[in-house]
């Protein structure tokens, strides 16, 4: 193991402490890691989740939630995009899975459920819309032509 050598006249009014390998173990073992968070999260509402919001349809936004629980609005607005965190997320919100939680109050968790069906309703749109512009490439006339040209 290599030794480090400290020049105290670099140092001085630093307190230096040596400690050999077992002292670190020690001391890093000792914390309770599991009931402490990584960071704080953030408790304010994020300029994305703004603009977000106002993407919304007016009686669709979640305006009491992004109030009271900018945190968990600020996890919508970055989970909208991705279908299965978003369900993931909606559905820890929605279900107590820890047993005796108290729950949201009930004009929030009206928006919650509003915000789901109309993510729900806004997939089901798109994915039509997705889908008649798939079938009308292919059935144009264009498209049709320029494969028998190729085949030719």
């Amino acid at each position: 193991m290599p030794v480090y050598r400290v020049d105290s006249e670099v140092l001085k009014g630093i307190s230096v402490e040596f400690l050999d390998a077992e002292s670190i173990e020690l001391t890093i073992s000792e914390t309770d890691w599991s009931r402490k968070r990584i960071a704080v999260p953030c408790n304010r509402l994020l300029p994305s989740t703004l603009l977000w919001a106002k993407e919304l349809a007016p009686e669709v936004a979640p305006l009491a939630l992004m109030q009271n629980f900018p945190r968990i609005a600020n996890v919508l607005a970055a989970n909208w995009k991705d279908p299965r965190a978003f369900y993931s997320y909606m559905r820890s919100l929605l279900t107590d899975s820890r047993g005796g939680r108290q729950g949201f109050p009930s004009n929030i968790k009206q928006e919650l459920v509003k915000l789901r069906m109309s993510y729900d309703v806004g997939k089901v749109e798109h994915s039509k819309v997705d889908h008649s512009s798939e079938i009308e490439r292919e059935s144009s006339p264009n498209r049709a032509s320029s494969s028998t040209d190729s085949a030719s």
